[in-house]
């Protein structure tokens, strides 16, 4: 039985040394090894098949297309995915049901017609399952286009047979998501034609698709060595060294691909994000304009990116206005209400700097650095860090973003009461067992996983504490579960007998927690030991917020608030992350409880805290609640995603999730202090 204990464990090059949930300022700690999930599960009806459909795009001289636009509409005439086709012409859409639809490839910008294709999707299947579906789509040009029309010339080889042998097999396998068999048949064709321009391009693309840029990086500029004009690796070289922060060299590549290929939307739209990340704005917002330009609709993304360009200028009406073409344009946006308030924030700051020109009477209205902006009753301290931890004055990188207005009153108030009200559901959660899940991935520098682990437990209150009781390890059940529930039963028994007797021990013991139940990582990454605390009272603490505005999620009113770290605010060591993050919580409005808070890398950020439009699941670091019965809010998910980065947590490159489900009052009056198996075991 776990309980109050740390351990060691060495795997994928990483220990992993202990992993807990801090109980209180002393800490009680969950600690153990870890994990290994799927993550993205669905509820899936019994029995019912799914489709995976893998596509392909080439014009009619067989060259993989990219810089398309592809969507799938039901036969309601919705449409239900749409993305660009990614470098090397490939889209993949899971979880698709039986039924008709229609595959479409948007061809705005480029020599090709539009294309269209019914598809019905049936099984024979009877118990269900999953099947892939193969779409093979060739482009055809638009009369007066075609290879002698298109800019460049066409590169020709003559391949010997052994190469183009195991070229064919290669492009195969990867059409049909063999990325390992294909990438190995390439390698062969390379070998036996070290001079083949086809495979060493479409090698160095499928090494970026999977992440591994410096190999993608070597294959491609050997592409490029044997054939000069070489638009697409060109663009290739540009995502790899803009995927390493290499800004420099990713332009470069960028506008030779352009000077090459001027009609390609996507070259456009990258060199955007470039420049916006190097700092150069106006060449940013040319290349932006320019994608549009080319792209029209299917480009839309590119309003999106002026809005954060716009934004960090203060041009707030053309920011609003661009958001609003993004908002009518964009096919796919997941939740428009988010847009929608972004829109009204812009024009409030649109509204309060006119008001601002105006003389007033007084001190300028800016926040005081070193204050909260909830109050200035507020800590802006941790609630206490171990004692080698020293406490150090942190200043971000950024500090030379401008100051954000002050929180209206009734803004400020809600932030004062939701940090006290994480005090109360604090001592509340000790009301209830529940199920926990722990998830631990070791990543790699392009954030895939390299080792992963599991274990789930039982956790049950006692004296102050939960004590967890092992039912699983990486799926194998434990052994010892019987075991383990006698003891916790006795322990539970013993605590409730001293009830009373001995309250002074108790007292000085047991300290009350200060804020919302926190999660904490610590052990080793490449030699580095790390240490970090998730703790959101101390964000709370140690930010400033703004941008309020209110969405209605389910049936409740939720306030949502960007932050960023308040200049000048101490942290300890293990809290030094808030400093390069970005992000947005929400509370709820009636219960006055923070219910999710997310947070992105400062620098992948879309310009200065306009929201990332990546999916909600892979931010950095993520704690949500959920609203019991009782109307009582627990955690039932913390997450800590370095996603490549080591310069993020601590040098801790991990992927570290809790997942808590299962929550069950518990009675613990001694004469029902019987443990009987309130959670079935998995």
């Amino acid at each position: 039985m776990a309980h109050c204990s740390s351990w060691a464990d060495f795997f994928g090059g990483a220990m992993f040394t202990d992993l807990f949930i801090k109980k209180n300022r002393l800490g009680f700690r969950l600690a153990s090894t870890l994990l290994l999930i799927l993550i993205g599960v669905a509820n899936v009806t019994a029995f019912q098949s799914t489709f995976s459909l893998i596509g392909s795009v080439r014009n009619q001289s067989g060259q993989s297309v990219s810089g398309v636009r592809v969507s799938v509409i039901d036969e309601n005439f919705q449409p239900i995915y749409a993305a660009f086709v990614d470098t090397g012409g490939r889209f993949t859409l899971k979880g698709l049901r039986q039924g008709k639809f229609t595959v479409r490839i948007e061809t705005t910008g480029t020599p090709y017609e539009e294309y269209s294709q019914p598809l019905e999707l049936q099984t024979l299947r009877r118990l269900g399952g999953n099947e892939d579906m193969i779409v093979d789509i060739v482009l055809k040009y638009k009369k007066g286009e075609g290879l002698a029309s298109r800019s460049g010339s066409v590169f020709v080889q003559e391949v010997p047979k052994a190469a183009q042998k195991e070229m064919e097999r290669a492009t195969k396998d990867l059409k049909s998501n063999y990325s390992e068999l294909g990438i190995a048949s390439l390698k062969k064709a390379i070998e036996a034609f070290p001079d083949y321009f086809a495979a060493l391009e479409l090698l160095g693309l499928e090494y970026l698709k999977i992440g591994q840029y410096d190999l993608a990086i070597q294959s491609l500029t050997r592409a490029i060595d044997v054939n000069k004009r070489a638009s697409r690796s060109m663009y290739g070289l540009g995502v790899s060294f803009m995927k390493l922060s290499r800004l420099p060299e990713a332009i470069e590549w960028f506008k030779k691909s352009e000077q090459i290929d001027s009609k390609n939307p996507n070259t456009s739209m990258m060199l955007g994000l470039a420049y916006g990340n190097s700092g150069d704005l106006a060449n940013s917002e040319a290349a932006f304009k320019k994608a549009l330009q080319l792209g029209g609709e299917a480009a839309a993304e590119a309003h999106y990116y002026l809005t954060g360009l716009y934004n960090k200028q203060e041009r707030y009406r053309e920011a609003w206005q661009e958001l609003e073409l993004f908002l009518k344009e964009a096919k796919n946006v997941k939740e428009p209400s988010q847009i929608k308030a972004m829109i009204a924030s812009l024009k409030e700051k649109e509204k309060a700097k006119t008001t601002q020109t105006a003389p007033v009477a007084g001190p300028a209205a800016s926040p005081d650095a070193n204050q909260s902006p909830a109050s200035s009753a507020a800590q802006t301290e941790p609630s206490e860090a171990p004692a080698n931890l020293p406490v150090v004055e942190t200043k971000p990188a950024a500090s030379t973003l401008a100051p954000v207005p002050p929180l209206p009153a009734e803004y400020a108030e809600l932030l004062r009461e939701t940090d006290a009200n994480g005090t109360v559901l604090h001592k509340h959660l000790l009301d209830y067992t529940y199920k926990l899940k722990k998830i631990h991935r070791v990543l790699n520098a392009s954030g895939n996983s390299v080792h992963s682990e599991e274990q789930v437990f039982e956790a049950y209150p006692i004296h102050g504490e939960h004590v967890l009781i092992t039912l699983s390890r990486n799926g194998v059940q434990s052994r010892t579960i019987s075991d383990e529930r006698k003891r916790a039963a006795k322990l539970l028994e013993e605590a409730e007998l001293k009830r009373g007797s001995d309250k002074t021990e108790d007292k000085n013991n047991n300290v009350e927690p200060d804020g919302y139940v926190s999660a904490g990582v610590t052990g080793v990454y490449a030699g580095k030991t790390g240490y970090v605390s998730i703790n959101v009272s101390t964000i709370m603490r140690s930010c400033e917020f703004f941008s309020p505005r209110v969405e209605k999620i389910g049936d409740r009113d939720m306030v949502v608030l960007n932050y960023r770290y308040r200049p000048g605010a101490k942290l300890a060591t293990n809290y030094a992350y808030i400093v390069g993050l970005v992000g947005t919580v929400w509370i709820d409005r009636a219960d006055k409880v923070l219910t999710r808070l997310e947070g992105w890398p400062a620098s992948a950020a879309a310009f200065d805290l306009v929201q990332s439009t990546a999916p909600h699941d892979e931010a950095a670091l993520i704690y949500q609640q959920i609203h019991q019965p009782d109307g009582t809010w627990v955690p039932n998910l913390i997450r800590m995603n370095a996603g490549g980065r080591t310069d993020l947590f601590d040098g801790l490159n991990w992927d570290v999730i809790f997942e808590f489900s299962n929550y069950q009052h518990f009675n613990t009056q001694a004469d029902d202090a019987k443990i009987k198996n309130p959670i079935k075991t998995p």
